[in-house]
């Protein structure tokens, strides 16, 4: 099936394919929501202006206030929230993110929040075409352009909810890049940064360790120390409240809270997937299966890392590194929909290394591509499509919200074979040609093909 959906989608019909399907999803999903009617701060359904950057706002507009006692506060976020947007709202946007976080978004809460949105928004683009740059200056290939990586859907659904997954994946773009070239020491800077966000840092954690990359290693903790010491010395208070809100944060996550109204059915890490299965019936056996599938993951990694050798220069690490990532990704016991962003780091870098298969087809053809296509479209069309339909007519119905999360079992899946292909030969040493940008369409199909 899968070298069939491959043959079906040549190198010219892919293009086409993919454009519309983002172009749908761009105007008919995220720009609608983004610019439909407002009143005030708000649209039509509650939603405030650059929707989960409220959050950020309004964690660095109380470290501005030098309320940081009152930074993992929710009342006081919602209290903060009410006045800014003017109206008094059933729920609020929480800020969870490190006390670092809170001082990165102080310049922007410096400014009134239209603005800030609108800063946040143009960092945000800045930030993806910086990670596409490092990702092909490493490669030294070329690679897609930047509106086939921002016609993505979590893309779109990053820049337009306001969300950080664009400076995560800047981050990890540039910690690959730097192990790429050599340069351990700024690799672990970009990697202790990640304390924004520690727990998308598993994979390149867990591989560094079993490598004995202590000079990464060092550079990372010193780099993460010394971010947490400047937000503790901010900040004071903050570190503990936000350790102390744990519990509630993992909680409020899983939609455990009374009336939080979060919606879990944007997970899709494997724990929170186990999370959509087990919690509406047996929760202490996920609040045992989450921490365990987190653990299982890393050790496998280390496990398929430890009589690897570290390569960096080669086909075959880059493709094993980028796969090792998106599992330490999966492992994440937080992992939304628009954290699917990150999947392009691992994208870009199997575009670019396995180069064109038969017919020019992209990821090497055959069932690796075939399986690609697959996943892109689960990651684009099944939480809209399945997750949120099931979420919305169970809770309506008053039964338990059993979601079965088909885009993580398909992300699963792509990563293993992600994996696999990383260990075989590269067919382009025996009688190698240029790698061609595969985005640009070359002619009729029944042009021969001569790599």
């Amino acid at each position: 099936m899968l070298e069939a959906l491959a043959r079906l989608v040549d190198r010219r019909r892919w293009r086409v394919y993919y454009l519309a399907l983002g172009a749908t999803l761009l105007f008919g999903v995220a720009l609608p929501k983004a610019l439909g009617s407002w009143d005030g701060l708000e649209d039509r359904f509650g939603t405030a202006m650059g929707g989960d950057f409220l959050a950020f706002y309004t964690g660095g507009r109380l470290a501005l206030q030098g309320r940081s006692e009152s930074l993992y506060d929710f009342e006081a976020q919602k209290a903060l929230q009410d006045e800014l947007l003017g109206r008094e709202r059933g729920q609020s946007s929480a800020f969870l993110n490190p006390p670092p976080f809170a001082l990165l978004m102080v310049p922007f809460a410096a400014l009134p929040y239209p603005a800030a949105v609108g800063c946040w928004w143009a960092l945000s683009l800045l930030l993806l075409a910086l990670s596409l740059r490092l990702v092909r200056g490493s490669l030294e290939r070329a690679g897609p352009e930047l509106l086939f990586s921002l016609l993505f859907l979590p893309a779109s659904l990053t820049l337009v909810m306001g969300q950080n997954a664009f400076l995560t994946l800047a981050l990890a773009s540039a910690t690959f890049a730097a192990l790429r070239g050599g340069r351990d020491g700024l690799a672990g800077v970009a990697l202790g940064a990640m304390v924004l966000k520690p727990q998308l840092a598993i994979g390149f954690g867990v591989v560094l360790l079993v490598k004995g990359r202590w000079r990464a290693i060092g550079s990372a903790v010193a780099t993460a120390t010394t971010l947490g010491a400047i937000a503790w010395l901010s900040l004071p208070g903050a570190w503990e409240a936000w350790l102390a809100q744990l519990p509630e944060a993992a909680a409020l996550v899983r939609d455990q809270l009374p009336g939080s109204g979060f919606s879990a059915y944007y997970q899709v890490g494997v724990p929170g997937a186990l999370a959509l299965l087990l919690d509406p019936v047996a929760p202490a056996i996920a609040d045992v299966a989450i921490p365990l599938t987190t653990i299982t993951i890393a050790v496998a990694i280390g496990l398929r890392w430890r009589r690897r050798p570290w390569e960096p220069g080669s086909r075959q690490w880059a493709l094993a590194f980028a796969a090792a990532v998106a599992a330490g990704w999966l492992a994440s016991p937080h992992l939304l929909l628009y954290d699917l962003t990150l999947f392009l780091l691992p994208g870009w870098v199997a575009y670019q290394q396995l180069g064109a298969g038969t017919e020019g087809r992209p990821f090497g053809g055959g069932r690796f591509y075939g399986l690609t296509l697959l996943t892109l479209l689960f990651a684009s069309l099944w939480v809209p499509l399945v997750s949120v339909w099931l979420w919305n007519t169970l809770g309506t119905a008053g039964l338990p919200r059993i979601v079965p999360q088909g885009v993580t079992v398909a992300l699963a899946l792509w990563v293993l074979a992600l994996a696999r292909v990383a260990n075989e030969p590269d067919s382009r040493e025996k009688g190698p040609a240029p790698v061609r940008d595969l985005t640009v369409n070359e002619g009729p199909l029944d042009r021969p093909h001569t790599e």
